[in-house]
């Protein structure tokens, strides 16, 4: 889920691509 994938980039910021997944989701979030 969306949610999940925000919440695990968030925790976890050097993930490759986390910086990306993060952007997508804010911007879908508002």
């Amino acid at each position: 889920s969306a949610e999940t994938i925000f919440d695990v980039t968030t925790l976890n910021p050097t993930i490759a691509g986390a910086g990306d997944v993060k952007t997508s989701a804010e911007g879908q979030l508002g």
